[in-house]
């Protein structure tokens, strides 16, 4: 799920017989999917491998499950007046473009359902936000960028909702569950991953898990942020859907995740909750979304400052939707083409997609190289030559970001791309094998 290949960098390298097929985008797959079955030859390339993340997917749909239950709230227009609110303990803070932004302390909930321990503990409390109002589209409009399985549509996304303030995000896992009838007696924590697609992929429960890494909050504290998560989109019986999301800890998630320049140079933004429902309303669709940090899981790593106030900037990037699926419908190219941070040579990202670190300083800038896999800006540190196999036709030098060496090792790409040996690029590029 890679951006498109650098063409200037490769079109000299890769012979005429294969230059044709770099004209569309190379995109990878998650590093497991229950949607199509594996071939016979994929699963024998990848019977080694480790899975991107160390929680199987019944516990993550669990897990996301549960947050949709003590998370919903009421999805009528008329159940989020300021009166409503008001009787439930929010607290009415700003209103953003069509947007009503809340704050709220409330009792402890355990985000895996955990018992909360010590009664000291118990008397601490939650943060929450909430964010309510309604976006003049229909309810496919706004579920196309928010279900969107593809990496690229993921960063460019966040970048429209966060601006400067997002560095880079990954997709590393996909899983896709059949929604069991209300006759079905099995318990739905037990859901059965879909073989085919013969149901409509829109009418099942679709598991993407993500990371995400922000720029620092506060100016006296200048560790950037990480976020790992499990999130889970659900159609609705009346025609919406709803997205519930589960902070995963650092150590849950293998892949994908920032590599930082020094001892603890980042906070990991967990443990949290997210809920998001958008609905079929008169002037549009109405939507809900609602954060909350878990108090009393948290390891210490993130201080509750940090994990307030990214929740806040969360709850503002939601008043943007608006504005993303009106991009997205005068562009037909869609939200790839909108984010404004592509040139003809690239993304123009001013942070290493790797280490995080600044790539401009005041008065000087920091040596960095532009990968020829995804496109964007890293340090020399974080960037190295590698051998790739492209069709299997020919070898390539290129210079390759940590995080596309990483998703060449497993064999995340398409079977476009593979990582070789050097020893191995002469014997591949002979024409026996052409």
């Amino acid at each position: 799920m890679r951006a498109q290949l650098h063409a200037r960098n490769l079109t000299a390298r890769v012979p005429p017989v294969v230059r044709s097929k770099h004209r569309g985008s190379l995109r990878q797959r998650p590093s497991y999917t229950a949607v199509t079955p594996p071939s016979a030859h994929s699963v024998a390339n990848r019977s080694t491998l480790r899975r991107a993340v160390r929680v199987d997917d019944r516990e993550l749909f669990r897990r996301t499950r549960r947050v949709q239950r003590w998370q919903d709230l009421p999805r009528t227009i008329g159940d989020h007046t300021p009166e409503n609110l008001a009787s439930q303990g929010w607290r009415w803070r700003r209103r953003k473009k069509s947007f009503d932004l809340y704050t709220r302390q409330s009792p402890m909930v355990s985000i895996t359902g955990a018992p909360l321990g010590s009664q000291e503990l118990s008397s601490l409390q939650d943060s929450e936000v909430l964010a309510v109002g309604n976006i003049l589209c229909s309810i496919g409009q706004l579920a196309s960028p928010l279900r969107s399985p593809s990496e690229s549509n993921y960063n460019s996304l966040m970048h429209a909702l966060y601006g400067s303030d997002f560095i880079y995000g990954s997709l590393v896992h996909k899983a896709t569950f059949r929604r069991r009838s209300r006759n079905d007696s099995a318990d739905d924590s037990q859901p059965n991953p879909v073989p085919g697609r013969q149901q409509g992929e829109e009418r099942n429960n679709q598991l993407l898990v993500k990371t995400c890494a922000f720029v620092h909050t506060s100016m006296f504290d200048k560790k950037n942020e990480q976020m790992c998560y499990a999130e889970l989109f659900s159609p609705t019986s009346s025609g919406g859907f709803s997205i519930s999301t589960c902070s995963l800890a650092g150590r849950e998630v293998i892949a994908g995740k920032v590599r930082a320049p020094l001892c603890r140079a980042l906070h990991q933004l967990h443990p949290f909750s997210a809920w998001l429902s958008a609905e079929p309303a008169s002037s549009g669709v109405h939507v809900v979304f609602r954060a909350r940090f878990h108090r009393s899981e948290s390891d210490g790593l993130c201080p509750p400052k940090v994990m307030n106030a990214r929740l806040w900037k969360l709850a503002k990037g939601m008043c943007k939707l608006g504005k993303v699926v009106d991009t997205m419908a005068q562009q037909p190219r869609g939200l790839a083409s909108s984010s404004g941070i592509r040139t003809p040579e690239g993304p123009r990202n001013s942070r290493c997609i790797v280490c995080t670190r600044s790539l401009h300083h005041i008065f000087m800038t920091r040596a960095c190289s532009r990968c020829e896999l995804c496109s964007y800006n890293v340090c020399d540190a974080c960037c190295s030559k590698q051998h790739v196999a492209i069709y299997n036709r020919h070898v390539a030098p290129l210079l390759v970001s940590a995080r596309c060496r990483e998703s060449l090792a497993r064999d995340e790409f398409d079977s476009q791309l593979r990582a070789v040996n050097p020893d191995a690029a002469t014997s591949l590029s002979s024409p026996a094998l052409v």
